[in-house]
């Protein structure tokens, strides 16, 4: 793999890189640290079978970054082109790199108990809506169909049962009963009648850049996700990061727990920006959305595991089984504090 990314480099023009790292991180693209002998820089391998339209996709970074660039105390990674002036590079594979700089001094977190943290990643959250809601959603592309959509996701959990092993449906016994008694929990807020927005759609905390010194939220990385979509997507995705005591991959269920300190201070930071934006049905999607997005997630890595593990990298057989059980006890965990949270959000309104 080291030759294939050797030559991609001279691609964007590095010859003799001092070091390639690769970073374990992340469950769909292949992630590297480039130094040379004069800066540090990233470079990724887009996953072609996730993210077929790499063009499309590298536009709507471009003009999201565009206006995120004109904020104050946001860090944009520049864009590097490649030798030929492109935004990426195809191998003789098919996949298309990209490069960007590197931001040196940050730090991401899997999980946190610092309420700093907890507030820093509230105020980022809330400045990228902020700042992108002068943008036409429509302007972007629509790089993953339906995404969060549940109806969507929920026909095919039901595909999935029906090509199962008999195997795979018995291990997942519990977690299937579970789908079916939470769906219709949703029908309320899937039916909101609510405006779209720019969203990134992947903000676990993971995806959240904080400067390692100070604490500061700097900015959201893995912006492959950019497209029109709703705030409570947003919302309720880095409450099921920040907010659960272990990592989505933690096969300790007695160990889960829906954090309310860190939540609150989530929320006070989201706030902060963007409480006099909302419109009504906003303010209303947000409490629901802290289920919502666990569930929607747990779906999925449930529907990965009956059809045989083909989207999310696994590492044992069994991981998006285990994966979807941390997620659906994180939300039995949080309806014992839904009118707590409900009471919270609307403090601020």
């Amino acid at each position: 793999m080291e030759l294939d990314v050797i030559a991609v480099l001279r691609a964007f023009g590095i010859e003799n890189p001092v070091r390639v790292e690769g970073i374990v991180s992340g469950l769909i693209n292949e992630t590297y640290k480039i130094e040379t002998a004069s800066e540090h820089l990233i470079l990724q391998r887009i996953n072609k079978e996730v993210f077929t339209e790499a063009s499309q996709l590298m536009e709507n970074i471009q003009s999201v970054q565009n206006t995120l660039v004109n904020v104050d105390d946001y860090q944009v990674p520049e864009l590097r082109k490649t030798i030929n002036g492109a935004l990426f590079h195809v191998d003789l594979d098919g996949y298309a790199w990209r490069m960007m700089g590197y931001i040196s001094d940050s730090v991401t977190y899997d999980q946190t108990k610092d309420v700093g943290v907890a507030v820093e990643a509230g105020k980022l959250i809330g400045k990228f809506h902020l700042a992108t809601s002068i943008i036409e959603p429509d302007r972007l592309h629509v790089i993953l169909p339906n995404f969060h959509n549940l109806s969507f996701r929920a026909d095919l959990f039901l595909g999935a049962l029906q090509n199962a092993s008999a195997e795979k449906l018995a291990n997942a016994s519990e977690s299937i009963v579970f789908v079916e008694e939470t769906l219709p929990h949703f029908d309320g807020l899937v039916g909101l009648s609510l405006p779209l927005r720019v969203t990134h759609n992947d903000t676990k905390l993971s995806n959240l850049l904080f400067d390692k010194t100070s604490g500061k939220g700097l900015c959201l990385i893995d912006l492959d996700t950019l497209m029109p979509g709703y705030l409570y997507h947003d919302f309720g995705d880095v409450i099921r990061t920040l907010c659960n005591s272990v990592t989505e991959n933690g096969k300790d269920l007695d160990a889960v727990y829906f954090d309310m300190s860190l939540f609150e201070h989530f929320t006070e930071g989201y706030m902060s920006k963007m409480g006099e934006v909302l419109t009504d049905n906003e303010w209303v999607s947000l409490s629901t959305s802290i289920e919502f997005m666990p569930f929607i997630m747990g779906l999925r890595f449930l529907t990965d595991y009956l059809y045989g593990n083909v989207y999310y990298k696994t590492d044992y057989s069994d991981q998006n089984l285990d994966r979807c059980k941390n997620q659906f006890a994180l939300i039995e965990k949080m309806k014992l504090q839904r009118e707590k949270v409900a009471e919270v959000i609307r403090s601020y309104k």
